[in-house]
């Protein structure tokens, strides 16, 4: 299923379960041919998905979004952990420093202020977490 499909049955299963008040956009993200894949969508227009440019080859694995449309996006690229800040304006801000490889993060949130905490792997095998400020550090 491509992201627009997807994105369609989000936004008519949102209808169903009265979600239509929501303002904020929506982010989904994944892979797609061995990349990163991610997208921006407004849950009351399906025809607006801003594909995020500038993934690399790995995997998304964990996306969040607050009120003021301020994202962080978590996975894998190739084998290392990768995490970006996806701001309002959809500009890509990479966080770090991360774990080398082998290491992923699996799971992402962000709050209202932009501040965000990743978790996943590190290269030990050890778990893996990190607050992260609103500037990506």
């Amino acid at each position: 299923m491509n992201y627009l499909s997807f994105v369609k049955k989000y936004f008519t299963l949102s209808l169903l379960l009265g979600f239509s008040h929501l303002k904020a956009d929506g982010i989904i993200g994944g892979s797609s041919g061995g990349s990163a894949s991610a997208a921006i969508f407004m849950p009351m227009d399906t025809t607006s998905v801003t594909f995020l440019s500038q993934l690399p080859t790995g995997s998304i694995s964990s996306v969040a979004i607050n009120d003021f449309n301020q994202a962080i996006i978590g996975g894998t690229s190739s084998s290392a952990a990768y995490a970006q800040l996806v701001s309002s304006s959809k500009t890509l801000t990479p966080i770090g420093p991360l774990p080398p490889a082998p290491s992923f993060i699996n799971s992402v949130a962000i709050n209202g202020s932009g501040v965000g905490i990743i978790g996943g792997q590190n290269n030990s095998g050890f778990g893996y977490a990190a607050r992260v400020s609103s500037s990506g550090a």
